[in-house]
């Protein structure tokens, strides 16, 4: 796979948010695969939810080789919604994109997906295909772009979160957030609300 940046999109500076809850064992690998990304100007903040394992040495391990990677942890775990909506406040970027710590993200994804926004007025986000793991055989698993247009997401929710890139200033200024009422289903009101002021789409390559 190849992929040509432009200036514009190598100026941007993007901020991966990544929480995490005992996750030690694919930890490292989820890092790496983000400070090994071939858009470079990017940053990590990563926050630790009062993991009990050895995620936060692990991600402190990491951050001495890389200024890039930030750390932030609590005290006590207080759960995934309050964890995001803790990363939204300390992003600073226009752009960010969401991360789990125990994905592995293809070394093109954010240079893909910052280009896809860049060239594409009037979109608030995409997300991307990916690859299931896990479940023995590893399955290929597209999302046709139809399927997270705003009408369709009345309905249902396509949109993979780990693999979400968003307008971060937007998100802010409209103050759209992770809603604690509706914890079964916060990712899902979060695109929805998102959406309201554009497309979202999928970067198919």
């Amino acid at each position: 796979m190849t992929h040509r940046m432009t200036g514009l999109s190598v100026q941007h500076c993007v901020t991966i948010l990544m929480p995490c809850f005992n996750a030690s064992k694919y930890l490292a690998q989820a890092l790496n695969s983000i400070l090994e990304q071939s858009h470079h100007n990017l940053e990590i903040l990563f926050l630790d939810d009062g993991s009990t394992d050895d995620s936060l040495q692990i991600a402190r391990k990491i951050a001495k080789c890389d200024a890039r990677l930030r750390i932030y942890s609590s005290d006590e775990n207080v759960g995934i919604i309050k964890s995001r909506n803790r990363l939204l406040d300390l992003c600073t970027t226009d752009y960010a994109a969401w991360m789990d710590c125990d994905d592995i993200a293809h070394p093109e994804r954010i240079a893909m997906q910052i280009q896809f926004m860049l060239e594409n007025s009037g979109y608030v986000a995409c997300t991307c295909h990916y690859i299931r793991q896990g479940l023995g055989e590893d399955k290929v698993i597209t999302i046709p772009p139809q399927t997270i247009s705003r009408e369709y997401l009345l309905f249902y929710n396509y949109v993979l979160n780990p693999g979400s890139f968003f307008d971060a200033a937007l998100c802010k200024r409209k103050k759209v957030r992770f809603r604690e009422w509706i914890s079964g289903a916060s990712d899902y009101l979060f695109w929805v609300e998102l959406a309201q002021f554009g497309q979202i789409g999928v970067v198919e390559k």
